[in-house]
Protein backbone atom coordinates (compact mmCIF):
# COMPACT_ATOMS: atom_id res chain seq x y z
CA UNK A 1 0.00 0.00 0.00
CA UNK A 2 1.48 3.23 -1.19
CA UNK A 3 2.08 5.91 1.82
CA UNK A 4 -0.75 8.25 2.43
CA UNK A 5 0.94 11.81 2.96
CA UNK A 6 0.27 14.20 6.01
CA UNK A 7 0.62 18.24 5.46
CA UNK A 8 1.52 19.68 8.89
CA UNK A 9 0.67 23.28 9.38
CA UNK A 10 -0.06 25.51 12.16
CA UNK A 11 -1.80 29.25 12.49
CA UNK A 12 -0.33 29.23 15.88
CA UNK A 13 2.19 32.34 16.16
CA UNK A 14 4.72 32.82 19.38
CA UNK A 15 4.22 35.93 21.20
CA UNK A 16 6.55 37.06 24.59
CA UNK A 17 3.26 36.11 26.44
CA UNK A 18 3.06 32.78 24.75
CA UNK A 19 6.31 31.88 23.19
CA UNK A 20 5.22 27.87 23.25
CA UNK A 21 2.87 28.07 20.87
CA UNK A 22 4.50 26.40 17.94
CA UNK A 23 6.55 23.86 19.84
CA UNK A 24 3.92 21.01 19.39
CA UNK A 25 3.61 22.10 15.25
CA UNK A 26 7.32 21.57 15.45
CA UNK A 27 7.08 18.34 17.70
CA UNK A 28 4.43 16.87 14.71
CA UNK A 29 7.03 17.57 12.11
CA UNK A 30 10.37 15.87 14.17
CA UNK A 31 7.93 12.85 14.85
CA UNK A 32 7.16 12.60 10.71
CA UNK A 33 10.59 12.65 9.44
CA UNK A 34 11.58 10.28 12.10
CA UNK A 35 8.61 8.29 12.06
CA UNK A 36 9.66 4.11 11.98
CA UNK A 37 6.69 3.28 9.51
CA UNK A 38 6.08 2.94 6.05
CA UNK A 39 2.27 3.86 5.93
CA UNK A 40 2.43 7.46 6.02
CA UNK A 41 4.60 10.37 5.09
CA UNK A 42 5.12 14.10 5.44
CA UNK A 43 4.06 16.19 2.87
CA UNK A 44 5.26 19.25 0.86
CA UNK A 45 2.50 20.28 -1.20
CA UNK A 46 -0.85 20.98 0.75
CA UNK A 47 -2.63 20.71 -3.17
CA UNK A 48 -1.78 17.04 -3.17
CA UNK A 49 -1.44 15.85 0.61
CA UNK A 50 -4.32 12.74 1.78
CA UNK A 51 -4.52 15.00 4.89
CA UNK A 52 -3.92 17.97 6.23
CA UNK A 53 -3.15 18.66 9.79
CA UNK A 54 -3.53 21.56 11.93
CA UNK A 55 -1.57 21.85 14.79
CA UNK A 56 -2.19 23.92 17.69
CA UNK A 57 -4.43 27.32 17.18
CA UNK A 58 -3.53 30.88 18.34
CA UNK A 59 -7.30 31.18 19.61
CA UNK A 60 -9.33 29.05 21.90
CA UNK A 61 -12.45 28.28 19.28
CA UNK A 62 -9.86 28.10 16.11
CA UNK A 63 -11.06 30.73 14.62
CA UNK A 64 -7.59 31.44 13.05
CA UNK A 65 -7.83 27.58 11.26
CA UNK A 66 -11.72 27.98 10.50
CA UNK A 67 -10.48 31.49 8.42
CA UNK A 68 -7.33 30.66 6.98
CA UNK A 69 -6.84 30.17 3.21
CA UNK A 70 -5.61 26.70 3.51
CA UNK A 71 -8.70 25.76 5.43
CA UNK A 72 -10.98 27.16 3.57
CA UNK A 73 -9.72 25.56 0.10
CA UNK A 74 -9.38 22.25 1.77
CA UNK A 75 -11.12 21.97 4.33
CA UNK A 76 -12.79 18.53 3.42
CA UNK A 77 -9.22 17.47 4.22
CA UNK A 78 -8.35 19.29 7.24
CA UNK A 79 -8.30 18.20 10.75
CA UNK A 80 -6.67 19.46 14.12
CA UNK A 81 -4.50 18.10 16.73
CA UNK A 82 -4.68 20.84 19.74
CA UNK A 83 -3.82 20.75 23.57
CA UNK A 84 -5.72 23.87 24.79
CA UNK A 85 -6.96 23.07 28.79
CA UNK A 86 -10.33 21.65 28.46
CA UNK A 87 -10.96 22.58 24.71
CA UNK A 88 -13.94 23.31 22.76
CA UNK A 89 -13.65 20.57 19.81
CA UNK A 90 -15.53 22.99 17.02
CA UNK A 91 -13.33 20.93 14.24
CA UNK A 92 -13.00 17.41 13.53
CA UNK A 93 -9.35 16.13 15.06
CA UNK A 94 -7.60 15.29 18.61
CA UNK A 95 -7.58 16.93 21.15
CA UNK A 96 -5.30 15.65 24.27
CA UNK A 97 -7.93 17.57 26.85
CA UNK A 98 -10.56 17.41 25.36
CA UNK A 99 -13.51 16.86 28.19
CA UNK A 100 -16.13 14.27 27.85
CA UNK A 101 -18.65 13.12 27.01
CA UNK A 102 -17.98 14.63 23.19
CA UNK A 103 -21.40 15.15 20.76
CA UNK A 104 -19.80 13.60 18.50
CA UNK A 105 -17.23 10.61 19.61
CA UNK A 106 -15.84 9.72 16.24
CA UNK A 107 -15.11 13.08 15.07
CA UNK A 108 -13.77 14.59 18.28
CA UNK A 109 -11.33 12.34 19.67
CA UNK A 110 -9.09 11.94 22.65
CA UNK A 111 -4.94 12.04 22.62
CA UNK A 112 -1.89 11.78 23.86
CA UNK A 113 1.09 15.05 24.41
CA UNK A 114 3.55 15.28 21.97
CA UNK A 115 5.81 17.11 24.54
CA UNK A 116 6.14 13.41 26.88
CA UNK A 117 8.96 12.61 24.01
CA UNK A 118 11.00 15.29 24.58
CA UNK A 119 11.21 14.87 28.50
CA UNK A 120 14.50 12.82 27.61
CA UNK A 121 15.15 12.73 31.93
CA UNK A 122 12.11 10.45 32.31
CA UNK A 123 13.86 7.55 29.96
CA UNK A 124 14.46 4.14 32.38
CA UNK A 125 18.30 3.54 32.31
CA UNK A 126 19.55 0.81 30.57
CA UNK A 127 18.93 -2.56 32.85
CA UNK A 128 17.76 -0.62 35.33
CA UNK A 129 17.00 -2.28 38.79
CA UNK A 130 15.75 0.46 41.11
CA UNK A 131 13.29 -0.45 43.00
CA UNK A 132 10.88 2.53 44.27
CA UNK A 133 10.45 3.16 47.52
CA UNK A 134 7.37 4.47 47.75
CA UNK A 135 3.41 2.75 46.80
CA UNK A 136 2.29 5.94 45.46
CA UNK A 137 3.33 9.87 44.98
CA UNK A 138 1.28 13.11 43.83
CA UNK A 139 2.95 16.26 43.16
CA UNK A 140 1.31 18.90 41.47
CA UNK A 141 -0.46 22.12 41.94
CA UNK A 142 -3.72 21.95 44.01
CA UNK A 143 -5.50 24.90 42.80
CA UNK A 144 -5.45 23.75 39.32
CA UNK A 145 -8.77 21.44 40.27
CA UNK A 146 -8.91 22.33 44.35
CA UNK A 147 -11.86 19.64 44.75
CA UNK A 148 -9.62 16.96 42.98
CA UNK A 149 -6.30 17.13 43.60
CA UNK A 150 -6.77 18.78 47.48
CA UNK A 151 -8.65 15.74 48.59
CA UNK A 152 -6.14 13.11 47.06
CA UNK A 153 -3.52 15.85 49.50
CA UNK A 154 -5.31 14.89 52.62
CA UNK A 155 -5.12 10.84 51.74
CA UNK A 156 -2.63 9.00 54.63
CA UNK A 157 -0.37 6.32 53.72
CA UNK A 158 2.80 5.82 55.37
CA UNK A 159 4.37 5.18 52.11
CA UNK A 160 2.97 8.25 50.34
CA UNK A 161 4.29 11.09 49.19
CA UNK A 162 1.63 14.14 48.80
CA UNK A 163 3.65 17.50 47.62
CA UNK A 164 1.35 21.04 46.54
CA UNK A 165 4.35 22.34 43.97
CA UNK A 166 4.36 21.96 40.09
CA UNK A 167 5.50 19.31 38.77
CA UNK A 168 7.88 19.22 36.07
CA UNK A 169 6.85 22.08 33.89
CA UNK A 170 10.68 22.03 33.28
CA UNK A 171 12.44 19.25 31.27
CA UNK A 172 14.93 19.58 33.49
CA UNK A 173 13.09 19.32 36.63
CA UNK A 174 15.11 16.41 38.00
CA UNK A 175 13.28 16.15 41.78
CA UNK A 176 10.32 15.95 39.81
CA UNK A 177 11.86 12.88 37.97
CA UNK A 178 13.13 11.26 40.80
CA UNK A 179 9.79 11.59 42.77
CA UNK A 180 7.87 9.89 39.93
CA UNK A 181 9.93 7.17 39.49
CA UNK A 182 10.23 6.75 43.04
CA UNK A 183 6.71 5.39 43.13
CA UNK A 184 5.03 2.30 41.84
CA UNK A 185 2.00 4.20 41.40
CA UNK A 186 1.83 8.12 39.99
CA UNK A 187 -1.49 9.88 40.66
CA UNK A 188 -2.90 11.27 38.02
CA UNK A 189 -6.02 13.68 38.49
CA UNK A 190 -7.57 16.00 36.78
CA UNK A 191 -6.14 19.60 36.17
CA UNK A 192 -7.30 22.71 34.61
CA UNK A 193 -8.81 20.05 31.73
CA UNK A 194 -9.86 16.35 32.31
CA UNK A 195 -5.78 15.33 31.01
CA UNK A 196 -2.35 16.11 32.28
CA UNK A 197 1.43 15.79 30.81
CA UNK A 198 1.34 13.46 34.15
CA UNK A 199 -0.41 10.77 32.17
CA UNK A 200 2.21 10.04 29.39
CA UNK A 201 5.54 11.26 31.77
CA UNK A 202 4.33 8.35 34.29
CA UNK A 203 4.02 5.35 31.31
CA UNK A 204 7.67 7.36 29.79
CA UNK A 205 9.13 6.68 33.28
CA UNK A 206 7.67 2.95 33.62
CA UNK A 207 5.30 3.57 36.64
CA UNK A 208 1.68 2.89 36.62
CA UNK A 209 -0.45 5.97 36.10
CA UNK A 210 -3.63 6.16 38.36
CA UNK A 211 -6.38 8.08 36.93
CA UNK A 212 -8.32 10.08 38.59
CA UNK A 213 -10.59 12.59 35.86
CA UNK A 214 -14.62 11.77 35.52
CA UNK A 215 -13.91 13.67 31.82
CA UNK A 216 -11.55 11.93 30.54
CA UNK A 217 -11.46 10.69 26.73
CA UNK A 218 -8.85 7.98 26.33
CA UNK A 219 -6.15 7.92 23.60
CA UNK A 220 -7.62 5.38 21.05
CA UNK A 221 -5.15 1.88 20.24
CA UNK A 222 -3.76 2.19 23.78
CA UNK A 223 -4.71 -0.76 26.17
CA UNK A 224 -5.16 1.32 29.36
CA UNK A 225 -6.73 -1.92 31.19
CA UNK A 226 -2.88 -3.34 30.93
CA UNK A 227 -1.01 -0.74 32.31
CA UNK A 228 -3.21 1.92 34.48
CA UNK A 229 -5.69 2.40 37.32
CA UNK A 230 -9.18 4.25 37.23
CA UNK A 231 -10.92 5.96 40.14
CA UNK A 232 -14.16 7.79 40.21
CA UNK A 233 -13.24 11.15 41.42
CA UNK A 234 -16.19 10.17 44.24
CA UNK A 235 -13.94 7.38 45.36
CA UNK A 236 -10.56 9.37 46.03
CA UNK A 237 -10.29 7.85 49.52
CA UNK A 238 -10.47 4.20 48.18
CA UNK A 239 -6.62 5.50 46.56
CA UNK A 240 -4.67 3.26 49.34
CA UNK A 241 -6.04 0.37 49.38
CA UNK A 242 -6.44 0.09 45.69
CA UNK A 243 -2.54 0.66 44.91
CA UNK A 244 -1.91 -1.42 47.86
CA UNK A 245 -4.12 -4.16 46.17
CA UNK A 246 -2.72 -4.04 43.14
CA UNK A 247 0.94 -3.69 44.20
CA UNK A 248 2.12 -7.24 43.34
CA UNK A 249 1.75 -6.58 39.71
CA UNK A 250 2.73 -3.12 40.33
CA UNK A 251 6.28 -4.03 38.34
CA UNK A 252 4.06 -5.57 35.18
CA UNK A 253 1.91 -2.86 35.17
CA UNK A 254 4.58 0.07 34.86
CA UNK A 255 6.86 -1.85 32.38
CA UNK A 256 3.42 -2.41 29.98
CA UNK A 257 3.13 1.34 30.01
CA UNK A 258 6.58 1.78 28.94
CA UNK A 259 5.61 -0.55 26.09
CA UNK A 260 2.47 1.42 25.31
CA UNK A 261 4.26 4.67 25.43
CA UNK A 262 7.41 3.34 23.01
CA UNK A 263 4.42 1.48 20.91
CA UNK A 264 1.98 4.72 19.98
CA UNK A 265 3.78 8.01 22.08
CA UNK A 266 6.92 7.75 21.27
CA UNK A 267 9.24 10.16 18.57
CA UNK A 268 9.43 7.13 16.16
CA UNK A 269 5.68 6.19 16.71
CA UNK A 270 3.56 9.37 17.27
CA UNK A 271 3.07 10.20 13.37
CA UNK A 272 1.79 6.51 12.69
CA UNK A 273 -0.76 7.46 15.27
CA UNK A 274 -1.91 10.51 14.26
CA UNK A 275 -1.85 8.82 10.54
CA UNK A 276 -4.38 6.02 12.00
CA UNK A 277 -6.76 8.56 13.81
CA UNK A 278 -6.71 10.70 10.50
CA UNK A 279 -7.75 7.93 8.75
CA UNK A 280 -10.75 6.92 11.10
CA UNK A 281 -11.64 10.45 11.11
CA UNK A 282 -11.73 10.88 7.15
CA UNK A 283 -14.22 7.95 6.95
CA UNK A 284 -16.07 9.17 10.07
CA UNK A 285 -16.76 12.35 8.52
CA UNK A 286 -18.14 10.92 5.02
CA UNK A 287 -17.90 13.89 3.24
CA UNK A 288 -20.22 16.25 5.65
CA UNK A 289 -19.45 19.69 5.99
CA UNK A 290 -18.14 19.84 9.82
CA UNK A 291 -17.25 23.73 10.64
CA UNK A 292 -18.80 27.06 10.81
CA UNK A 293 -21.11 28.91 12.42
CA UNK A 294 -24.06 26.71 13.02
CA UNK A 295 -20.97 23.51 13.99
CA UNK A 296 -19.79 26.45 16.87
CA UNK A 297 -22.72 27.28 17.87
CA UNK A 298 -24.12 23.26 18.60
CA UNK A 299 -20.69 22.46 20.13
CA UNK A 300 -20.61 25.65 22.58
CA UNK A 301 -24.61 24.60 24.03
CA UNK A 302 -23.72 21.49 24.47
CA UNK A 303 -20.79 22.45 26.41
CA UNK A 304 -22.80 24.97 27.72
CA UNK A 305 -19.97 27.65 26.84
CA UNK A 306 -21.70 29.89 25.33
CA UNK A 307 -21.87 32.94 27.69
CA UNK A 308 -18.14 32.48 27.95
CA UNK A 309 -17.64 32.49 24.28
CA UNK A 310 -19.66 35.50 24.23
CA UNK A 311 -17.62 37.15 26.67
CA UNK A 312 -14.53 36.13 24.69
CA UNK A 313 -15.45 37.79 20.99
CA UNK A 314 -16.37 40.88 22.89
CA UNK A 315 -12.77 40.85 24.72
CA UNK A 316 -11.49 39.89 21.58
CA UNK A 317 -13.35 42.52 19.44
CA UNK A 318 -12.24 45.28 22.24
CA UNK A 319 -8.48 44.37 21.67
CA UNK A 320 -8.37 44.68 18.31
CA UNK A 321 -10.10 48.08 18.10
CA UNK A 322 -7.20 49.16 21.22
CA UNK A 323 -10.21 49.71 23.44
CA UNK A 324 -8.48 47.08 26.11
Amino acid sequence: MQAESLFVTTTAVNTSSHPWLTANYERMIRAGQAYCGSDFRLADDPETADFLLFVESSEPYLGDVCSSPLFRRHHDRSFVYNTNDAAVPVLPGMYPDIVGPVRLPDLQLGAFYLRSFDHKALVPPPNDEKWPTRLFSFVGNVKNAPGVRGRILALQHPDALLLNRSSGMRDDDSDYVEMLRDSYFVLCPKGLGPTSWRFYETMMAARVPVIISDGWVPARDINWASCSLRVRESDIESIPSLCAGNFARAREMGLRARQEWESHCSLVRAFGWVGRRLRELREARNGRTLHGASVLIRDLAFRRQLLRYGRWRVGKTLRELGLR
